[in-house]
């Protein structure tokens, strides 16, 4: 028997389907330093909210308590016990195009979405959200940055960048106390701020760094980056001093001083033709540190109701890919819960009813994951029933015409199944055979003659596994002919 082994190679289905070893398809799965682990489904944690959940934050408070706080067009939320949560605001007027932006400066989480007057509510008293006092501008996007309180994309300009008083964030006259404003000639329009040691701009098609520097200057602000910048604000997601985000021509990760493509050649071409561009709004993003993966959740064309339904997912140490169907309609960052083992017998009737491992990052006080609203408004953890993995590799050839007659699945599933596409030669369709289902050895009995070969492994929905890292085919030589 003549062994073609191919072990999992990165998800890459804008190379052609010939060359080194990659996948053609990489569903339902999270892609691994060696490999795939399976992508579990959206569970719910919590009671339902009134809406569609536009944005959310995970945050602490002065006290070092966990606040999350949502919002959807009329209310905002918080959550005020392990399921419940609590209005804290109503009556606004949020929407896809303004949509809820938060930020937490010192012990107030302030909330924007540009259709109406700046919110503010103290977190550690657990306070309502009321308008912000010192006439700021309404704005689109809002973050702590040091002692000010920066808004950008304003009303005045889509261009400009308007912070408080230093220490003071109700008072907004500019030349009173630092406070001021600027408005950028060129780069296009805002569409992000990230704050690390210093605070970046998010624009259109250039990347800004602002620095204090004090009085009388204030701040010193240059570009890093011209013509290349965010499609959407609601693409960037940050870890430390590292931001991702998609941009016109694929995705990027920018490390503080330039954007570096980081699905050019992998899968930029297959986003582009698998996403609706007119939902992009409904995009959100997260990063699972734990894992070290990123993950956007956006609408596919398959959902032309606009319903987010899909995520891909990108692994930074790695530089591996895959994606996943799941609809939700936000993902977000998420601080664990710091929960104690009295705590969960509010969330669950006993140990066996619980939809969350007791090893699940979320009740560790200090850590970070990603979490997401289900479809029916209740915020939720990706640790439900594994989702169906399929996993098809490039095409195998062997130089001589072979029948393949066994498979083995290179994963801890004892369910898999495996179906065989072969064909003669390079411009020839691959016929695919019946799945075929593994044996108590982990064997599965095929039977496929052909010239090149393409695997296709499904683990079934609901399977316990844990990893899947190649495959292994079998077969005899047929002689040439």
């Amino acid at each position: 028997m003549i062994p073609l082994a191919h072990p999992f190679g990165n998800w890459t289905p804008d190379l052609p389907s010939w060359g080194a070893p990659h996948m053609r398809d990489a569903r339902n799965v999270i892609p691994s330093a060696t490999g795939f682990q399976p992508f579990p489904s959206l569970s719910a944690t919590t009671n339902t909210i009134a809406g569609r959940t536009l944005a959310a934050i995970s945050v602490r408070d002065k006290d070092g308590g966990s606040r999350i706080y949502c919002g959807t067009a009329s209310n905002i939320y918080e959550q005020t016990s392990s399921i419940a949560w609590t209005s804290r605001g109503s009556g606004y007027s949020a929407t896809d195009t303004n949509r809820w932006r938060f930020a937490a400066y010192k012990d107030l989480m302030v909330a924007t979405d540009f259709a109406d007057v700046i919110q503010v509510a103290t977190m550690s008293t657990g306070g309502s959200f009321a308008a912000l006092g010192g006439t700021p501008p309404q704005a689109r996007f809002i973050s702590a940055f040091g002692e000010f309180l920066v808004t950008a994309n304003t009303s005045a300009s889509a261009m400009q960048v308007r912070w408080s008083s230093i220490s003071n964030p109700t008072s907004w006259t500019i030349g009173t106390d630092q406070a001021d404003a600027v408005t950028f000639p060129d780069g296009g329009l805002i569409r992000g701020l990230g704050y690390a040691d210093v605070l970046y701009v998010f624009q259109e098609q250039a990347i800004r760094r602002i620095v204090y520097v004090g009085p009388p200057t204030i701040m010193n602000i240059d570009v890093i980056e011209r013509g290349r910048g965010p499609v959407t604000g609601n693409s960037l997601a940050q870890l430390g001093g590292a931001f991702f985000y998609l941009g016109e021509d694929g995705f990027y990760l920018f490390n503080g001083q330039q954007s570096q493509p980081i699905g050019h050649g992998k899968i930029d071409d297959w986003f582009a033709a698998d996403h609706n561009p007119g939902f992009l709004d409904r995009m959100s993003a997260a990063v699972d540190p734990v894992n070290k993966i990123v993950a956007w959740l956006y609408t596919s064309n398959a959902s032309p109701s606009g319903q987010p339904d899909s995520l891909i997912l990108y692994h930074w140490a790695a530089d591996r890919w895959a994606y996943a169907r799941q609809s939700a309609h936000l993902i977000f960052s998420v601080l664990g819960k710091g929960q104690t083992l009295e705590g969960l017998d509010a969330l669950f009737a006993s140990v066996d009813a619980m939809t969350i491992s007791l090893d699940d990052p979320i009740w560790l006080g200090s850590s970070l994951s990603f979490a997401g609203f289900t479809t029916d408004n209740a915020m939720g953890v990706f640790t439900g029933a594994n989702l169906e993995a399929t996993l098809e590799t490039s095409d195998l050839a062997s130089g001589a015409r072979l029948l393949l007659r066994e498979a083995m699945p290179l994963s801890d599933t004892t369910a898999a199944t495996v179906s065989i596409g072969a064909r003669e030669r390079t411009g020839d369709t691959f016929a695919f055979k019946t799945a075929a289902s593994q044996q108590a050895s982990g064997r599965v009995p095929i039977r496929a003659s052909g010239r090149q070969f393409r695997p296709r492994i499904v683990i079934p929905a609901g399977s316990t596994w844990t990893h899947a890292q190649g495959v292994t085919l079998m077969g005899q030589a047929q002689g040439v002919r």
